[in-house]
C-alpha cells in the first residue's frame, strides 16, 4: 500500500537513479519541488542562470484518490497523478540540446513500471515551450497510477 509521499520518493528515486551521465553523476541538476537552494551549491538557480547551464525542474500534481473495481479488485482506490518536467537549456543555442534532452526525460518515463505498481501511461504531451529570459523552457508531463 502506497500513499502520496511514498509514491513521490518511488519516482525521485527513479529519476536520480535514471538521469546520470556515463560516470554516474548527475547529467544536469535537478531542481526539486518546494526545496530551497543552497546559494554555494551547484544546484542553485541563481548560478545555473548565470551560467546558462541547462537543468530540469521536477513537480509532482495529485490529480486526486479514485474508488475503483480492478479486475480482482472489487473495490480499490486509484491515485492519479502527474510528473511535470520542465527542461531548461540556454535561449538562442538551437534545438539540438533541448531535444535530447526531451528524448531521455521520455525514456526515463513514459510507459514505465516503478516499484511493481505505479504505472506511468504510455504518452506523454508538451504543455508548452517559452522563451524565459535567458532560457528556452519546455515543459512535459508524464501522466501516472498507482491502485491499491
Amino acid at each position: 500500500m502506497k500513499n502520496w509521499k511514498e509514491i513521490r520518493a518511488a519516482i525521485e528515486t527513479h529519476l536520480v537513479e535514471q538521469w546520470v551521465d556515463a560516470d554516474g553523476n548527475l547529467r544536469t541538476p535537478i531542481q526539486w519541488e518546494n526545496v530551497v537552494f543552497d546559494p554555494d551549491s551547484e544546484n542553485d538557480v541563481s548560478a545555473l542562470t548565470a551560467n546558462k547551464e541547462s537543468f530540469i525542474r521536477v513537480t509532482m500534481i495529485e490529480d486526486g484518490v479514485f474508488k475503483r473495481e480492478l479486475g480482482d479488485m472489487p473495490e480499490c482506490s486509484e491515485y492519479a497523478g502527474s510528473m511535470v518536467i520542465q527542461v531548461f537549456t540556454s535561449a538562442g543555442i538551437g534545438p539540438g540540446e533541448i531535444a535530447g534532452m526531451m528524448s531521455d526525460v521520455d525514456a526515463m518515463l513514459r510507459a514505465k513500471v516503478l516499484d511493481e505498481d505505479v504505472y506511468f501511461e504510455p504518452h506523454y504531451r508538451v504543455v508548452g515551450k517559452i522563451n524565459v529570459g535567458a532560457w528556452f523552457l519546455v515543459t512535459m508531463e508524464f501522466p501516472f497510477t498507482h491502485a491499491q
